[in-house]
């Protein structure tokens, strides 16, 4: 594999993968700050070699708290580093000033995603049954119907 890749020298190999093992590492950062639970793969190494394309790691990992809370944080990060590439931020203070002036601070912050369901709604006579309680005495009515 590594002759295919162009490395046949041991200094070739060692430096690949030394180049490897950082961009493991800071892909793992990455996804911390970001809130992903992924797993580090050879993939998100070449993902974290495209982000630092676009830009410096400091800004990636600014990118990656931004993201924090979307529903597809990889993408919003590759998003927000275009956008910033195309606008000329290098640095992470010209990237949140930037993301300021376009996000008022009154804006909400993104609700995370494991809270955006449909919650469940129950009649009385279900919860009693989930909870083996009868909800009708403490209602203060009787199985008869009187009160």
């Amino acid at each position: 594999k590594f002759v295919e890749m162009g490395l046949t020298t041991d200094m070739q190999i060692t430096e690949f993968m030394d180049k490897q093992r950082l961009l493991r590492e800071q892909a793992a950062r990455v996804y911390e700050k970001s809130g992903q639970d992924a797993r580090v793969t050879a993939a998100s190494a070449a993902q974290m070699e495209e982000w630092l394309a676009l830009a410096s790691f400091p800004v990636v990992l600014f990118a990656a708290e931004c993201a924090r809370g979307t529903k597809l944080p990889s993408q919003y990060i590759t998003k927000l580093l275009k956008e910033w590439k195309k606008s000329g931020v290098t640095t992470v203070e010209e990237a949140r000033r930037q993301r300021e002036a376009i996000r008022p601070a009154s804006a909400q912050q993104p609700v995370p995603t494991a809270l955006q369901y449909e919650q469940r709604a129950y009649t009385p006579e279900q919860l009693g049954a989930l909870t083996n309680t009868d909800l009708d005495k403490y209602m203060g009515e009787d199985k008869h119907g009187a009160s």
